[in-house]
């Protein structure tokens, strides 16, 4: 695949595997019916350029694929309660954005990213899905469930890269009507999930294929995941380090921000050098060299987090250096607070350089 960018082809590839893969597994007896209407959810093939779109092109035919994957989607991952039985369920994407409850589709002010439908019982489940953290609208979330209104079972997923719940979720729900639920769920809630279920079906299942190949997919975006720590699918390269870093400076934004709240902005964009490190740093709003800044790098033998106190910074910085007793144990205090806030420190070792100047 000469000049194919692997990255932004990734679900290409999960779909040539998905359908050669399918053809060697037997149909199972399934204790739901479920109907996915083709002409509402995008064919496997058909692939957006969005890469958000992607995500949720894969999301949609990985549950849309087995009954048994919906149901537990529904009932564990969701946490919907609801007897569930043999009903049909339609799944659809936002290229065909009206439901059934639609009345009149000039009137639509909002396109979901995808709806889950069960006609006979109304049960309207939208989800929204976002790529990007704190991109969680309430003007988007609130038009969304003004879809959700003719159905008498109304839910409204959303799915984001956020580790912690936005405010905006609680807020939405608070100001919801009765019998209508906003719920929330990160993308590593939904990794670890499906991880968990690997346990419960056979490695040639259609099911066990279809986690294992979602799985995959979804260690190819990790930047939706959050900080799972330092490690690389093969050998090192700059395209994968450049997500690990910026997960990781995502995870440590807030706890930067408790030592001083002035460094509150990042580079344009990480820097690469020489194909063999990455870097970025938190500063000031007046450009990261004109006062303290903690950066960040990623080199192919160690990762590096370093205080820096150019000749610009304020006074109060340049005395705590010369008369600080001891700035490299500060430094290593600072680190291993910062170490210890990622949701996966023993990923992390503090390796100091006693040369310090």
């Amino acid at each position: 695949m000469r000049g194919v960018d692997e990255r932004n082809n990734a679900l290409e590839i999960w779909a040539i595997v998905y359908n050669v893969g399918c053809k060697f597994i037997q149909n199972q007896t399934l204790e739901m019916v479920m109907k996915v209407d083709a002409t509402r959810l995008t064919p496997l093939y058909d692939q957006y350029s969005n890469q958000e779109n992607r995500l949720t092109h894969a999301l949609l035919h990985t549950i849309g694929s087995s009954n048994k994957i919906l149901l537990k989607f529904l009932k564990g991952f969701i946490g919907i309660q609801y007897a569930f039985g043999r009903d049909t369920y339609e799944i659809s994407t936002q290229k065909v954005p009206f439901s059934h409850a639609d009345k009149d589709p000039n009137k639509v002010d909002s396109v979901p990213d995808a709806w889950i439908i069960e006609p006979n019982n109304k049960i309207g489940i939208i989800i929204e899905v976002k790529d990007v953290s704190n991109y969680v609208k309430r003007g988007q979330l609130s038009s969304h469930l003004k879809r959700l209104s003719n159905y008498k079972h109304q839910y409204l997923v959303v799915i984001a890269p956020d580790l912690k719940e936005p405010k905006i979720i609680s807020s939405v729900q608070g100001s919801c009507r009765s019998g209508q639920k906003v719920i929330w769920r990160s993308w590593d809630d939904f990794y670890r999930w499906l991880f968990k279920l690997t346990n419960g079906f056979s490695s040639n299942s259609k099911e066990g294929f279809l986690i294992r190949s979602m799985l995959t997919y979804l260690q190819k975006r990790r930047s939706v995941l959050g900080f799972q720590g330092i490690f690389f699918t093969s050998e090192f390269n700059v395209y994968e380090a450049k997500d690990i870093l910026n997960a990781e400076m995502e995870a440590l934004h807030g706890t930067v921000r408790r030592f001083y709240r002035n460094l509150v902005i990042r580079r344009p964009a990480i820097t690469t050098m020489h194909l063999r490190s990455v870097w970025d740093c938190f500063g000031v709003k007046d450009g990261f060299t004109n006062d303290i800044h903690i950066t960040f790098s990623i080199h192919e033998e160690y990762h590096d987090i370093g205080i820096i106190v150019p000749n610009a910074a304020k006074p109060c910085w340049t005395e705590v250096i010369k008369t600080s007793v001891s700035p490299l144990s500060n430094s290593i205090r600072i680190s291993r607070t910062l170490i210890g806030s990622l949701s996966n420190p023993n990923s992390m070792h503090l390796v100091t350089d006693n040369g310090v100047g």
